[in-house]
């Protein structure tokens, strides 16, 4: 019952926001709430439980730190541009007169169930009983991955924004700092922090589901979010970027000469 009234929770904030969106025509207000969306789940299970003990509440402080922060980086982001989100603007021309109603299920609605799905570590770790059978020695890994892969992502986050405000034109490309390593520091860092949670659910429930979020965020990170970000620099930037995306890694942060060398062994010889 907990788990079907958060679903239905989050398919109505997602409903919410395609009715906004609609008058404005900016598809991006969507991304305002997926730091929150994460929280008001933990919410609604938090809100049925008489008492959250130790172990519950510091995960729910985990999920909070990052959604706050999250969400305030997005919401400035937004503030900052005045035209849409050009993955959804792509869409939006792509849909032509049907895009106002098929966003809904294409872009709301499938968000809504994606954040649900990921959203598995708090699914265990705030409905099901503590049993800590694996020992506080996951649970304080868990903890390290949340904390490593929070400021990793904080810190990206921070790189591309203070770039962006220097560079307003979109003709450059950001080559330094993290993003010297990855093309995508930031998606890295989130994958990372969620394993955290994944790792600290399991370790405090015994149970595996705990992990099919983390899994879930990072295939959607590698195989959507990052080729559609991938897709859209290449066609803004041409050659420059096909020239970073042969030097830099994808995610995984990697020194550019050792990722060089391994992707020269990979390539078949000419």
């Amino acid at each position: 019952m907990d788990l079907f009234a958060s679903l239905m929770v989050t398919m109505a904030a997602f409903s919410t926001l395609w009715a906004l969106h609609l008058p404005l025509k900016n598809a991006g207000i969507v991304d305002f709430y997926w730091g929150v969306g994460f929280l008001v789940i933990g919410a609604v299970y938090a809100l049925r439980i008489d008492q959250l003990n130790l172990y519950q509440l510091a995960f729910f402080g985990m999920i909070a730190v990052w959604a706050v922060r999250l969400s305030f980086y997005l919401i400035a982001r937004f503030a900052a541009h005045t035209s849409e989100d050009q993955r959804y603007a792509a869409m939006r021309t792509n849909g032509g007169s049907s895009f106002w109603w098929a966003s809904l299920p294409k872009i709301f609605l499938l968000q809504a169930l994606v954040m649900w799905i990921i959203a598995t570590p708090l699914h265990t770790a705030l409905i099901l009983p503590s049993v800590e059978p694996l020992g506080t020695a996951l649970l304080g890994f868990g903890v390290v991955l949340f904390c490593i892969g929070l400021v990793i992502e904080a810190v990206a986050d921070h790189q591309l924004a203070r770039f962006k405000s220097a560079n307003p034109v979109p003709t450059k490309l950001l080559r330094s700092g993290l993003w010297a390593w990855s093309r995508h520091p930031n998606y890295f860092g989130e994958a990372v922090l969620w394993w955290g949670l994944g790792l600290y659910a399991l370790a405090l429930t015994g149970s595996f589901v705990s992990l099919v979020g983390p899994l879930v965020l990072t295939l959607v990170l590698v195989g959507v979010t990052g080729r559609l970000t991938d897709d859209h620099m290449q066609s803004s930037r041409g050659a420059k970027f096909s020239q970073y995306k042969q030097e830099t890694s994808a995610i995984l942060p990697l020194p550019p000469a050792l990722y060089q060398q391994i992707t020269k062994k990979s390539r078949p010889a000419t």
